[in-house]
């Protein structure tokens, strides 16, 4: 994913990890596992930081290489205006079985009054068949990309700089507004000021 390989860069830009920028990589299952060791002899806080986030990285990178290099997105069909129409089909492979075994780690449980859990899984007929909704799924995924993110650069030296902000623009209110409600309000309003 691109920000992971953004953020390796700049770590090994401080740190000087590796002599190729190519071989900087957060994707422990290939170059990265080296990678995360060097940084974790750096600075102490990775080693907490590749822990917590371990099984979300994970999971990203598979359903990076699954939806990029392997299948796709599939046709889902659902008239709900809860599923998109298309959806991410996981039964017919071995990640599909990882992630739905693994999501519940990561906070996911079912959502009251819809068909899917908080992470989009979705069963079908009598949970032989199962689907990732990508809107809920890739929600998700960016706000644990967001929160990855702010911890690993605070670690660089980076400050954040939504928390660090003038409290009373306009720009961060409307920045608070997208945070708590998202953009549906935002755009309805037709408000967004920057200063």
């Amino acid at each position: 994913m691109v920000i992971f390989d953004i953020l390796a860069v700049n770590a090994n830009d401080k740190y000087g990890i590796v002599e190729d920028e190519k071989d900087a990589s957060l994707n422990r299952k290939r170059k990265g596992r080296k990678f995360w060791e060097k940084l974790e002899q750096e600075d102490s806080r990775f080693k907490q930081l590749s822990k917590d986030y371990k099984l979300f990285l994970k999971i990203s990178y598979k359903i990076r290489n699954l939806l990029i290099h392997r299948q796709g997105f599939k046709k889902g069909g659902y008239s709900s205006r809860e599923f998109s129409s298309h959806i991410i089909r996981l039964n017919d492979s071995e990640l599909g079985d990882e992630i739905r075994k693994k999501l519940p780690h990561l906070g996911d449980s079912e959502r009251e009054g819809y068909h899917t859990t908080e992470w989009g899984l979705h069963a079908l007929e009598d949970h032989e068949i199962y689907d990732l909704v990508p809107y809920h799924f890739f929600r998700r995924i960016v706000e644990e990309c967001i929160s990855f993110t702010d911890e690993f650069l605070e670690i660089l030296g980076y400050e954040n700089s939504i928390e660090e902000r003038d409290k009373n623009s306009k720009y961060h209110e409307n920045l608070d507004n997208i945070m708590e409600n998202g953009l549906t309000t935002l755009v309805e309003s037709k408000r967004f000021e920057n200063d």
